[in-house]
């Protein structure tokens, strides 16, 4: 499921257990929603599961595409609780608000990336199909082609005879990055080596700690001890180096340690504002207040830093192709102009 169909999910049941429905007619009622169609057989498989006397996180915890181990955590704690509106409704508001923080920063993404790739497609076209139609101009006339020219008259070779080869770079990559994921190690060292980028390395640091605080307060909100809530947001969160790092605070809170003295250990996965905000509820003895302010203070963080990486991205690509396809008008003209000056000086 789509972030923004797992909200209206559970936000909808939420609405029908309110209103008096039990957890399978709400799950049959959903099955038949439009927005839902597609979903229709999982829908039809929870509430059947349900039905045979089986629990609901059990059954969510059957399709772990869809429903993650904090989800089914939060589920599973509710249905001891009995109080199941409330960690929908909880479910819905993280899943809502990490969608929409994903969304701004593909947006602030989405214009650097189209001049880049409008820039490049432009590039290939006069590489490939403008240049070549002067270069036979300019070897019927005899003419002497400066360094720049034959730079761009190789390139639109290569591009002409190995251009077919551009697309399999990225499924290249894809696999690539696809089997380095399934090696835990490979992995913990990748998502290592993606924490030290310059910008955006930072950027990833803060999206992390967001997941895991917004995670973390949801779980403590439902109920979780702190310790409890460490190990399920720390598993929730998909950086593996944070995820480790945030299971070895687990595992020193578990031994005694105070939450606070451990995180200020991590200097390097936590803002000082959310370590300082961290001690200080702790010594209030609510950490849920202090949560809220590091959760703004992160989306915030994550935003400004978004704002600082495409501010870098567009000059330097902006000046980046105007380069590139300065260099190649240059290619095609200055022989043009040699060309004319001899002609010039030999009527002279």
């Amino acid at each position: 499921m789509k972030p923004a169909e797992l909200a209206a999910l559970f936000h909808n049941m939420m609405i029908l257990l309110d209103a008096g429905l039990s957890l399978t007619q709400s799950l049959r009622t959903l099955a038949d929603e439009e927005t839902l169609r597609r979903h229709r057989p999982l829908l039809v498989s929870l509430y059947r599961d349900i039905e045979a006397g089986g629990s609901f996180s059990a059954a969510l915890s059957k399709f772990p595409q869809s429903f993650n181990n904090m989800i089914v955590q939060q589920i599973t704690l509710a249905e001891r609780t009995g109080d199941l509106g409330k960690s929908l409704k909880e479910i819905a508001k993280q899943v809502e608000e990490g969608n929409d923080l994903r969304k701004k920063v593909i947006r602030r993404l989405s214009y650097p990336a189209v001049l880049i790739f409008a820039g490049g497609a432009v590039s290939t076209f006069m590489l490939v199909f403008v240049v070549p139609q002067y270069e036979k101009t300019y070897a019927e006339s005899g003419a002497e082609l400066p360094g720049i020219t034959k730079v761009m008259l190789t390139l639109g070779h290569l591009l002409t005879n190995y251009g077919w080869a551009l697309p399999l770079v990225p499924v290249a990559m894809l696999f690539g990055l696809k089997a380095v994921r399934r090696s835990p190690d490979l992995s913990l060292a990748f998502d290592r080596w993606l924490l030290r980028l310059p910008i955006v390395g930072k950027l990833l640091r803060n999206v992390a700690a967001y997941e895991f605080i917004s995670v973390f307060g949801n779980l403590l909100d439902s109920g979780f001890t702190v310790a409890e809530a460490l190990r399920v947001g720390g598993e929730a969160t998909r950086n593996r180096a944070v995820r480790q790092r945030i299971l070895m605070i687990y595992t020193a809170v578990v031994a005694g340690a105070r939450l606070s003295t451990e995180i200020k250990k991590h200097s390097g996965l936590f803002p000082a504002m959310v370590r300082q905000l961290m001690s200080v509820g702790e010594k209030q003895g609510d950490l849920r207040f202090a949560i809220g302010h590091m959760r703004d203070h992160l989306r915030k963080e994550i935003e400004r830093t978004t704002a600082a990486m495409v501010g870098t991205i567009e000059p330097v690509a902006t000046i980046g192709l105007a380069s590139v396809i300065g260099g190649i008008v240059l290619a095609i003209y200055l022989p043009m102009f040699d060309l004319i000056s001899s002609t010039g000086s030999g009527h002279g």
